[in-house]
């Protein structure tokens, strides 16, 4: 019985440890699923949660992007705009720098091209000049300079100079440069006034960049800044260093350059006169004494040639000429010069054709006043002219005297000068030619009532004084046009005839 009782619990006890194993294995495979089931859901969680950061990441990465591509055309727009603005005005500096200039200088001719010859305004004509971007040529023009110094000792009435001024300036070099054109100044002391005008300009870039604290027009150019230096120190060999010290008039332009060049003028003409260059052609002596020989011989013969034909001319001139016609002409030129030798009357020229004398014509009680719309008066005080008298006249009613406004005497030309407003100067111009077309109607009129009536006694002959007399009282009839001019001078010759007629009527 025990036998038997004991195994049955030994049975019961391995049943026993058997279900425990079971139910252990069933609950470890329950954890463990537990457990993968947790790592699966962790992972897919990791995943979608990278997933969302990759996304977001991606996103938040796009916007940037997106942003920087726009700034990037936005600056690049801005800068294309300001290339087409710098292309649109080339040089906008310059163009104010002659704004100012122009009014002062009144330039008579632009890149070769007389001033009053231009079909616009002289500022307009440079501007299309800067704003052509294939043309990049300096701009240069002439124009006169009279000393502005009361006490100035030189007998100098004009400076005649070209000013060239590079498109570059103001902002980098070369600089601009002067030209004298005077033939009264022998060059030596032109090319001081030239290198002194190089040391103006130098001391206006310098004080410019002193102000503007750079040095930009030094750095680009320094090849050019040595040439200056070079040219500079060329002058300080010469002179003290206290006559080069230049102070600046007017401010640091073009128009401060030529303002101080008329000021220390006087100093650079009392400077030693430089040396110039003298191109000597080196030659055998044999063979440039008989080069000389050989000049000389085709002069004589040159000079043979033109007195024969002088001389065949005057006397083809004479035989036509009437003695006593002739005779009264040289009275007439004898007592012209006799009455007008108080108005600066010389003889220009003397040859075969006839004499050109010069003089100016003197408006004593009454200055002639040429007035304008919404413009100053034009008071005009005296007038220089050129008087032709032909070698016929008197002879010939088709050689009568001319009268032409001299333009090469200082005195009109400041008068010309004097008008600030272009369309003014044009005007004035414009009367100015009419002056002497009207004058040769009248003096061709005139020529032909001379040569049928050449009798100075006669109440219908004309002296030269005479026909000037009748020019200074009617000079502003003179300036009208041709039509008008005619219509008043036929008028104003039967006026005179009536009268004639009347007086003879009640004389006898």
């Amino acid at each position: 019985m025990s036998a038997s009782v004991e195994t049955g619990s030994s049975n019961t006890a391995s049943n026993s440890n058997n279900k425990n194993n079971k139910n252990r294995n069933r609950n470890r495979n329950k954890n463990k699923n537990k457990t993968n089931n947790s790592k699966s859901d962790q992972e897919q969680g990791s995943s979608n949660s990278k997933s969302t950061s990759n996304v977001n990441s991606n996103t938040n990465q796009a916007r940037p992007l997106k942003f920087k591509s726009n700034s990037k055309n936005s600056s690049k727009s801005k800068s294309n705009n300001n290339k087409n603005n710098k292309s649109s005005n080339k040089n906008h500096a310059l163009l104010k720098e002659f704004e100012k200039l122009l009014p002062i200088i009144n330039p008579i001719t632009i890149n070769g091209i007389l001033s009053k010859s231009l079909s616009t305004e002289s500022i307009k004509f440079i501007d299309s000049i800067l704003s052509d971007q294939s043309n990049n040529d300096e701009i240069f023009m002439t124009f006169f300079i009279k000393p502005s110094d009361p006490n100035f000792p030189y007998d100098l009435e004009l400076l005649s100079l070209t000013l060239c001024i590079p498109q570059t300036y103001p902002n980098k070099l070369p600089s601009p440069t002067i030209m004298v054109l005077n033939d009264d100044i022998p060059r030596g002391f032109s090319v001081n006034i030239e290198i002194g005008f190089k040391k103006i300009v130098e001391t206006v870039l310098e004080n410019r960049n002193a102000r503007k604290g750079q040095n930009a027009i030094k750095d680009n150019n320094k090849s050019d800044k040595k040439n200056d230096k070079k040219t500079s120190e060329n002058i300080e060999g010469n002179e003290d260093d206290d006559v080069l010290k230049i102070e600046v008039v007017g401010g640091n332009d073009l128009v401060g350059m030529i303002s101080t060049l008329d000021v220390y003028l006087e100093k650079f003409l009392s400077m030693e006169k430089k040396d110039t260059i003298k191109l000597v052609k080196v030659m055998n002596k044999k063979k440039e004494a008989d080069e000389k020989k050989k000049l000389e011989e085709e002069r004589v013969k040159k000079e043979e040639e033109e007195k024969k034909k002088k001389k065949e001319h005057d006397e083809l001139i004479s035989s036509a000429l009437d003695p006593e016609k002739f005779k009264l002409r040289t009275y007439e030129l004898e007592k012209f010069r006799q009455r007008l030798r108080g108005n600066s009357i010389r003889v220009f020229k003397d040859n075969s054709q006839g004499i050109i004398y010069k003089l100016f014509l003197l408006f004593k009680d009454d200055n002639l006043t040429l007035e304008f719309d919404d413009c100053d008066q034009i008071v005009i005080e005296k007038l220089y002219i050129k008087l032709t008298v032909p070698k016929e006249y008197l002879n010939n009613p088709k050689k009568f005297i001319k009268l032409v406004v001299d333009m090469s005497n200082s005195y009109n030309i400041d008068l010309v000068n004097s008008i600030t407003d272009p369309n003014v100067r044009l005007i004035f111009g414009k009367l100015i030619n009419n002056l002497s077309r009207n004058f040769d109607i009248f003096s061709a009129d005139v020529s032909s009532i001379n040569c049928e009536h050449p009798d100075v006694n006669s109440d219908s002959f004309w002296t030269i004084m005479s026909q000037l007399n009748f020019f200074i009282h009617n000079i502003q009839k003179f300036m009208n046009e041709k039509a008008e001019f005619q219509s008043w001078y036929n008028a104003n010759k039967e006026m005179n005839k009536l009268l004639i007629d009347e007086y003879n009527n009640v004389s006898s």
